[in-house]
């Protein structure tokens, strides 16, 4: 990578099952990934906590060169799949917390890198701004699916 170490590991462990992530809102806000940038913005509160299904065989990275670290969002596996995984016995390093979501400086750009992985949202703990839901709702599907959400959300 010109000069640049690589700076982060792949551990031999893989993740399965449910799975927390947490990070703060601002820092989601700052990120340079769009995507996580509306995490952010639509977030109600500081804290952002969303508990994910991962499949088997999700990847865990490691920061190895904390000097160019951008830290976005960690993460918990809480339980596992045990007929998809081989867990080796005793093997706690599986359930510390690890890097979800990271950005690295590099030449004239930024690396952004998250876990590899499929996932099912199991849910969201963080309140959302809804008029900001509602505004993004309005931006990529227009006012009559607004109208729908209003709906959904006056009944429950």
């Amino acid at each position: 990578m010109g000069g640049l170490s690589c700076p982060i590991g792949i551990k031999s462990y893989r993740h399965s099952g449910k799975f927390t992530m947490k990070g703060k809102k601002s820092d989601f806000e700052n990120s340079a990934h769009p995507i996580l940038k509306q995490i952010g913005d639509m977030a109600g509160e500081e804290d952002v906590v969303i508990t994910f299904i991962n499949m088997s065989g999700t990847k865990v990275y490691e920061i190895l060169n904390k000097n160019i670290e951008k830290l976005i969002s960690t993460g918990n596996q809480l339980e596992y799949d045990f007929t998809s995984i081989h867990i080796p016995n005793n093997n706690r390093e599986m359930y510390c917390t690890v890097p979800v979501h990271s950005e690295f400086n590099y030449k004239k750009g930024i690396i952004v890198l998250s876990s590899t992985h499929w996932c099912n949202l199991d849910s969201v703990e963080t309140s959302i701004d809804i008029p900001i839901l509602r505004r993004y709702c309005t931006d990529s599907l227009g006012i009559k699916e607004t109208e729908k959400l209003d709906k959904i959300l006056s009944s429950a």
